[in-house]
């Protein structure tokens, strides 16, 4: 597995171990009351965060510097609380990737929910775009211009990719493919995402 050392010096693994972007809806599903579901909510959210933020993925030692962090700075007033949420989040979620979903989105195709990558690129790609909750069309046009580009830069890895690669990249697409400047601005932002 991969490992990515961020700012903070600690070395998290760069593939997510879940993809879970319905949490909320599981959440309000869960049979907690309301009182618990407000805690995990702030709990989650505030992982969520930091994860995004950090540029780390979904994973048991992100989740343990976070909470890590949460109790150092005291940012919450019942610490076990918060571990208990993050412990939901990992549980629900292997049982959401695992199983057909019970919270369907009806935006996106079965197969699409299930469908998770099958590169750790393309992994951390769909993880950030579902947590930010991108419409299906716009995940599967973005998974397709990264894989383009993967393909263009061909036989090196998607990053080792500098910034000359994509704007050669482009070049390509303007000149080659005679694309307009809109669908340039797609698949730069596909890219960079």
């Amino acid at each position: 597995m991969e490992t990515h050392i961020p700012a903070s010096g600690l070395p998290f693994p760069t593939t997510p171990e879940i993809i879970f972007a319905n949490w909320r809806e599981a959440l309000h599903c869960s049979g907690l009351t309301p009182g618990m579901k407000s805690v995990y909510a702030l709990a989650l959210g505030g992982y969520l965060e930091y994860c995004s933020r950090n540029a780390v993925s979904l994973t048991t030692p992100s989740a343990r510097a976070y909470m890590d962090d949460v109790i150092r700075r005291g940012l919450a007033k019942h610490p076990q609380l918060w571990k208990d949420a993050l412990n939901w989040f990992f549980r629900e979620g292997r049982r959401h990737c695992e199983t057909a979903p019970r919270l369907v989105d009806h935006a996106m195709p079965t197969l699409g929910q299930a469908d998770t990558g099958s590169q750790p690129w393309e992994r951390r790609l769909i993880e950030r775009l579902r947590i930010q909750h991108y419409a299906w069309r716009t995940e599967k046009t973005y998974r397709e211009w990264t894989w383009r580009f993967a393909h263009f830069i061909q036989p090196r890895d998607l990053e080792t990719a500098t910034g000359e690669d994509l704007k050669a990249f482009l070049s390509e697409l303007a000149v080659k493919g005679r694309v307009s400047i809109a669908t340039q601005k797609q698949a730069l932002g596909a890219v960079e995402g």
